[in-house]
């Protein structure tokens, strides 16, 4: 079995704030937590409990602030008045194996530069939470809760923070966004957006 974790953190351009500035909100911790995140979960009660122990999970992690111009339908046992998370899932077949594709968004008011890895960490925990409760019926949002508090945070915070740009390791960090199309025109005057080059304007690394 192969478990693979990306992270995306949204860059659209809503509600007057440029993508630049929306860029350098994003959590700047090292990648790596995540996986440290997914791998006591798993230890803990997938696990034990004889769960996803076939085929390959692909997760993906969406990252955003809450905005005016969202709308939540999803009724998560996670949800707060800070926090919103939605999970969804489908399963894909490659070379006779199955592999889950699992999204999981979380808009947080915590989601910013200088959120703590620790706090990343125990948002990350609850992004998993929501979905394995979602799941698998068999994960109860209190185990979740009872056995968080044991997370190794000397492991999370193990890693230099603020982080580098690379260390980070985004989704789509190597990419940029074209120039403005208007009238399914190219306009010319515009730059095309380049996430590292833009991030390092503001940052030193």
């Amino acid at each position: 079995m192969e478990i693979t974790i990306n992270r995306f953190w949204s860059i659209d351009d809503e509600e007057g704030l440029s993508r630049a500035s929306i860029l350098l909100k994003r959590p700047r911790v090292n990648g790596q937590i995540a996986k440290l995140v997914f791998d006591f979960i798993w230890t803990n009660l997938p696990v034990p409990k004889k769960l996803m122990q076939k085929g390959n999970f692909r997760f993906t992690l969406y990252f955003d602030t809450i905005r005016s111009t969202h709308k939540y339908f999803y009724d998560s046992v996670y949800n707060t008045d800070t926090v919103k998370f939605k999970p969804a899932f489908r399963d894909r077949k490659y070379k006779g194996l199955t592999t889950k594709e699992v999204s999981i968004f979380c808009d947080s008011n915590a989601f910013n530069e200088s959120i703590t890895p620790t706090e990343y960490a125990n948002i990350v925990y609850d992004m998993f939470g929501c979905y394995l409760v979602e799941s698998s019926k068999k994960i109860t949002k209190e185990e979740l809760d009872s056995i968080k508090p044991q997370m190794d945070f000397e492991a999370i915070n193990q890693f230099p923070f603020p982080a580098s740009f690379d260390a980070q390791k985004y989704s789509g960090d190597n990419g940029s966004v074209e120039k403005r199309i208007v009238n399914f025109v190219v306009d010319e005057s515009s730059e095309a957006f380049v996430f590292r080059d833009k991030y390092l304007e503001h940052y030193e690394a």
